[in-house]
């Protein structure tokens, strides 16, 4: 078989369970009307598919129905998830307006996944796309502001052995800023750092995501951290579960006091736009 006749064939099997779907029993001949395809090819898929156990034929009303198991195709889909399909467009008009590239992340397993990128309709990208990376719950932007903001016994489940000390220090941090905010290391950041406690406004708007640390951040490369940019990360949240984390990526020379206290809110409010889509998606199901 070629990729191409392949590729038809996947596709009728899933155009006949879509038309399976939309009624309780349907024959053959009706099958046939809906779809444009012929009854030899609809019998050969509808043998198929009896044989997986996704269809099953009655025999006293001459038809075929979909089983129990078609269910089993939609098992990785989390009804979380639909807060990406609302977020989306809310995140490329933030991106057209701002010109910085904006992501959604949502928690799958103990990491954090970034599940969509404006990065393709920013001018400022640092690189094509930041789609499917897995960022550390601990150590990143987007896992930090997940972390800080949902519920103790969910933070218990992820971590039963407990969070360290310095991880509670910056989970603080980022519940009193209301945001998570990572830079990039540099050489002597140590010393950097406590010449900058010591400056005026140390603390808002500086990094509660310790730049130092190297363990697959927003913008790594194979668990790599790259060093010439910065993420900044609020949470969308109804009451206290966390739905997903937004967040913004720039060139780190950009990223100072100013600009986090001119991105933040700007981030919130493209939240609030999100969780306010997801809550009437929510309500009309």
């Amino acid at each position: 078989m070629s990729a191409d006749s392949g590729v038809r064939a996947a596709s009728r099997v899933l155009q006949l369970l879509r038309c399976l779907n939309t009624r309780m029993h349907s024959t053959l001949h009706e099958l046939h009307l809906q779809t444009g395809l012929p009854k030899s090819t609809l019998s050969r898929l509808l043998d198929t598919l009896r044989a997986d156990g996704y269809v099953r034929a009655v025999a006293e009303r001459g038809s075929y129905q979909i089983t129990p198991k078609v269910r089993e195709l939609s098992d990785g889909f989390s009804e979380r998830l639909n807060v990406v399909n609302v977020a989306i467009p809310c995140l490329i008009r933030t991106t057209k307006q701002i010109r910085w590239p904006l992501a959604i992340a949502t928690l799958d397993g103990s990491q954090m996944v970034i599940r969509f990128s404006t990065m393709p309709y920013s001018p400022l990208a640092v690189r094509p796309t930041t789609y499917g990376r897995r960022h550390s719950l601990k150590t990143s932007a987007v896992g930090l502001a997940y972390l800080a903001h949902c519920p103790q016994a969910e933070q218990q489940a992820l971590f039963p052995d407990g969070i360290d000390a310095e991880a509670q220090a910056r989970l603080a941090d980022v519940r009193r800023d209301g945001y998570a905010l990572r830079t990039p290391p540099a050489r002597g950041a140590g010393r950097r750092r406590k010449r900058r406690e010591k400056e005026p406004g140390a603390g808002k708007g500086q990094d509660n995501g310790r730049g130092d640390e190297r363990d697959g951040d927003e913008d790594g490369r194979d668990g790599h951290e790259r060093d010439d940019s910065a993420t900044c990360a609020v949470p969308v949240a109804d009451g206290d579960e966390v739905l997903a984390v937004l967040s913004l990526t720039a060139f780190a020379r950009s990223v100072n006091t100013a600009f986090v206290n001119q991105m933040v809110p700007i981030l919130n409010e493209t939240a609030a736009e999100v969780l306010e889509g997801y809550r009437q998606m929510t309500l009309q199901r």
